[in-house]
C-alpha cells in the first residue's frame, strides 16, 4: 500500500485536497448524516484512483 499511498500524493496540491475530502467525510458523520459521508467517502475512492492514475500514465 505504502507505494500507492506516496504515489498519489506528488500530483501537486493532492494533499491538501486529501485533507478537505476527508474532512467532509468527518464532518457528516459528526452531523450524523450516514448516507452524506458514505458519498463522500465514495467521491473521495473515486478521486484516489484517479489520481493514481494520472500519476501512473506520467512515469
Amino acid at each position: 500500500m505504502q507505494p500507492f499511498r506516496s504515489a498519489q500524493f506528488r500530483n501537486l496540491g493532492r494533499l491538501a485536497k486529501s485533507h478537505i475530502e476527508h474532512d467532509r467525510v468527518v464532518e457528516a458523520i459528526l452531523r450524523g448524516e450516514r448516507a452524506v459521508a458514505a458519498s463522500a467517502m465514495a467521491a473521495h475512492i473515486v478521486t484516489v484512483r484517479e489520481e493514481y492514475e494520472h500519476y501512473t500514465e506520467t512515469i
